[in-house]
């Protein structure tokens, strides 16, 4: 009978089978690595542009908020701007207002009566004078009634001033100030 050796040819299949083994494991790895370097690639490319759209898009916010500071700041002035524009309309309109209340109570004064003071706070006028009698203190009061700028005129007291050789009344009128009727 004969005898065959197979212990070669298995240790060569064996071998041959632990290449190929190799070569299949080597080229799995190297396709990892290649995968991996391409999606690392991949991921740093998209990294670096949403840097750079982050930087480009801090710049405009920068831009922008430097605007509306600007904005911000040309509100207050307008603003102000507003603020005085009324200051000076109301200025405007009361400018003739004294000179009329004073030419008022000048015109409409009879004679024998005297101011000695006249005060105005809060839109109330208090006049104080001289009168010869309480008539002409309410001929006076009748005059100033029809005046456009005075409204709610009271005696608030009347009193005899005896003095050297004159009797006198001393007496204090109270009335509202009105705006001024426009021209």
């Amino acid at each position: 009978m004969i005898t065959i050796n197979l212990l070669p040819v298995r240790e060569a299949r064996k071998k041959e089978t632990e290449r190929k083994q190799a070569l299949v494991l080597g080229g799995v790895l190297a396709g990892t690595f290649l995968l991996i370097a391409t999606v690392h690639v991949a991921i740093t490319s998209r990294i670096s542009g949403v840097k750079t759209n982050i930087a480009t898009t801090q710049t405009e916010i920068d831009k922008l908020q430097k605007v509306i500071g600007d904005v911000e700041n040309f509100k207050k002035d307008k603003a102000e701007i507003e603020r005085k524009l009324g200051v000076i309309h109301q200025l405007e309109a009361n400018r003739g207002g004294p000179v009329h209340l004073l030419d008022e109570l000048a015109s409409r004064l009879p004679e024998k009566i005297w101011l000695t003071s006249l005060h105005e706070e809060g839109g109330v006028l208090t006049l104080t004078g001289l009168s010869i009698d309480n008539e002409t203190i309410a001929t006076y009061m009748t005059r100033l009634a029809q005046s456009p700028y005075l409204r709610n005129i009271e005696l608030d007291r009347s009193e005899l001033q005896e003095g050297s050789a004159v009797k006198l009344n001393e007496f204090t009128i109270r009335c509202g100030v009105v705006a001024p009727p426009p021209v």
